[in-house]
């Protein structure tokens, strides 16, 4: 999940926040001219984050203990 508003270390920008699964703030990331180029950003990282721990078509997360094991992750 990921939340948008201003700035508050740039006064007329914006920023967004990456929280994980558990509502964890991840980071927060600001300095964007606009809302449109902050969503972008915060939908780039969200999509990002899932493909690293989402296992995907029939893995098992024991699938991906061993992927990221091999990755040294």
């Amino acid at each position: 999940m990921w939340t948008r508003g201003k700035d508050k270390q740039q006064e007329g920008k914006f920023e967004y926040s990456l929280y994980g699964a558990d509502g964890e703030l991840i980071k927060t990331v600001g300095g964007f001219e606009t809302h449109s180029d902050a969503d972008r950003a915060a939908e780039f990282e969200q999509r990002l984050a899932l493909s690293v721990f989402a296992p995907r078509n029939n893995e098992t997360l024991d699938d991906l203990d061993d992927i990221l094991a091999e990755l040294n992750i």
